[in-house]
């Protein structure tokens, strides 16, 4: 209760006063005033007070009848990501959806791991139709190891039929990160529409009530826009690489690929799940170049490319809607001149082409006050502006966050490709047949290819004890940090949230002690049959590789199959599993609606 004197610092309305005393049991949804659901035992006193201290404070009681529970309020102030709770008139229907729109947001992740699991069961039993003699397990391992974007397998992909083939790569576009990354948007445009009415005007809510309802109505809009900006930036991303890849390796290959080859290796690149052999297609740059790319442009560098794409396509949509303004302009002159017209008519003809981008901004929404944007406009300067721009698209960061991305990326590479060029170069080594600039070529290639790609110009069965130990820790580095983990949340930095994060790990430092080992105490075997990899180096190799989605293994000599076709049942859903929590590690546990990122 207020204590006299006291004021207020902002209008409440009357079912904020009674859950603060302690009627917070009154039914939700009721259509009876609120002073006629107070139970008795002295409750109605308590009411009367409320009132009395909502006039003495100069407040608008609110009798607000569907509106009487605090988890209500609660909901959507927290929908509203509002320290208080919010006074909003809202019927049961908006109250039900309210909480259902909180829980989808809450366990985003949740609902991501039952969407990719229930692809990878649906192509799982697919496969299992399509190909004869095909175990259900080893079906399953294909399917989620397209879904999850991996590349690993445990029977001979490249002998199936190119319907299969083509059902797999249908998969990995369904779970891909760059397409998926799009769901968030998706659903955040579907949470403002929902929200939308909710927000509008009502004779009932009290002035604070709909002046919050007016602001965050206002907010919706201008998220609504952003989020589908973010939809069809990603759309257009996926789009456009995968037709610039495909065109340049149609146009350049050298080893007479198929259309249907050429598409199935843009989308196989792209997705870094590349089931069949690269190494027949070594002594061809089109194939090795445009292989390394896409793995590269499908998930490593679009964090770092997402910015600049958004800022292109920026200025692509100003140059069209200059163009589109100039031609209307001169439609307009056109037809001044053969229907004269008078002097307020022609104005408002020549300002016509005006009106519609005067009318969708706001003076002081933008630095300095622009005006004469566009909804798009405000919807670019929205998303690029941003507070929290990990809010508006999960791989959007700021600059600083985003040319760190890229630098450390470039280190990694230049790291993994090290071996090549000290143990590889002459002599017995891989790139010995090669000239010099193509080793350099092939190596950079290579090691771009190991993080994400899941392909390999190069056998890893010639690779050194140290040259594994490097390539396991290429592939262990950690990918981009979610905002939503602890460690961001409490740095608020992508390069201190990336080097925290191993550092302060005990296993970190245990695979390091390995790796140094493995590094410094190496020794070359002296002959064909001499030992080659024991089984904790292939088990580490394969389980770090399918972890991270690249895809590479270890073999055994003597089999054709990879190392995770030789294991046994169990082993192979222990891997499966690996794969599947490696798919979510760059998946927000849960995603912000957004009103606190605008600008």
């Amino acid at each position: 209760m207020a204590s006299q004197g006291e004021t207020v610092s902002s209008p409440i309305c009357v079912s904020n006063r009674i859950a603060s005393t302690g009627l917070v049991g009154l039914e939700v949804g009721a259509t009876s005033p609120v002073r006629d659901r107070a139970h008795q035992g002295g409750a109605h006193v308590r009411l009367d007070r409320g009132l009395r201290e909502c006039e003495d404070a100069g407040e608008v009681p609110c009798f607000n009848t569907r509106i009487g529970a605090k988890t209500t309020l609660s909901a959507i102030s927290e929908l509203l990501e509002l320290k208080t709770d919010a006074g909003l008139s809202l019927t049961e229907a908006q109250e039900c959806l309210v909480r259902r729109i909180n829980f989808i947001r809450r366990h985003y992740i949740y609902l991501h791991a039952a969407y990719i699991m229930l692809i990878a069961l649906t192509g799982a039993t697919a496969l299992c139709y399509t190909e004869d003699n095909l175990a259900f397990v080893d079906a399953l391992f294909a399917a989620m190891s397209a879904v999850c974007c991996c590349g690993l397998s445990t029977v001979e992909v490249a002998e199936w039929k190119a319907e299969t083939h083509a059902f797999l790569h249908v998969m990995m576009l369904a779970g891909g990160a760059i397409l998926t990354s799009a769901y968030q948007p998706l659903l955040r445009l579907w949470a403002v529409s929902k929200l939308c009415p909710m927000l509008e005007g009502d004779t009932k809510d009290s002035d604070g009530g709909n002046a919050l309802g007016g602001n965050y109505l206002s907010k919706s809009m201008r998220l609504w826009y952003a989020s589908a900006l973010c939809v069809v930036t990603t759309l257009m991303y996926v789009i456009l690489v995968h037709i610039s890849l495909a065109f340049f390796l149609g146009m350049f290959n050298r080893s007479n690929l198929r259309v249907p080859d050429v598409v199935l290796l843009a989308v196989a690149s792209f997705h870094g799940a590349i089931f069949s052999p690269m190494e027949p297609y070594v002594d061809d740059p089109a194939v090795v170049a445009v292989a390394s790319v896409g793995c590269a442009l499908g998930f490593t560098m679009f964090p770092v490319l997402l910015r600049c794409f958004l800022r292109m396509e920026w200025f692509f949509f100003s140059g069209v809607k200059r163009l589109f303004s100039s031609f209307r302009q001169t439609s307009t002159v056109r037809q001044r001149s053969l229907f004269p017209a008078d002097n307020g008519e022609e104005a408002a003809l020549l300002g016509c082409v005006d009106v519609p981008l005067k009318k969708g901004a706001k003076e002081g929404e933008f630095e300095g006050g622009v005006k004469g944007y566009s909804t798009w406009d405000r919807a670019f300067c929205d998303i690029l502006k941003s507070k929290q721009p990990a809010s508006m698209h999960t791989f959007l960061f700021d600059l600083r966050e985003t040319v760190y991305l890229g630098v450390a990326w470039v280190v990694i590479t230049v790291i993994a490709a090290a071996p090549f060029w000290f143990q590889q170069w002459s002599g017995d080594g891989l790139l010995a047949p090669y000239s010099a600039p193509y080793k350099v070529f092939l190596a950079l290639c290579q090691a771009a290819i190991v993080r994400f790609g899941g392909a390999s110009f190069l056998s890893c069965l010639d690779y050194s004890d140290s040259h594994i130990a490097i390539t396991i820790m290429a592939m262990y580095v950690p990918p981009i940090p979610v905002p939503t983990y602890r460690v961001y949340k409490k740095w608020k930095s992508v390069p201190l949230a990336y080097a925290i994060r191993p550092f302060t790990s005990r296993k970190f430092w245990l695979f390091v002690a390995v790796f140094c080992i493995l590094i410094f105490e190496e020794e070359w075997p002296d002959g064909p049959d001499a030992p080659y990899y024991d089984m904790i180096t292939r088990t580490m190799f394969e389980v770090v590789s399918a972890f991270s989605g690249c895809g590479l293994s270890l073999p055994p000599r003597w089999s054709a199959l990879s190392f995770s076709g030789t294991l046994g049942v169990f082993s192979k859903l222990v891997i499966v599993a690996v794969m599947f929590a490696g798919r979510h590690y760059t998946v927000d546990f849960s995603i912000d609606i957004g009103f606190n990122s605008l600008p």
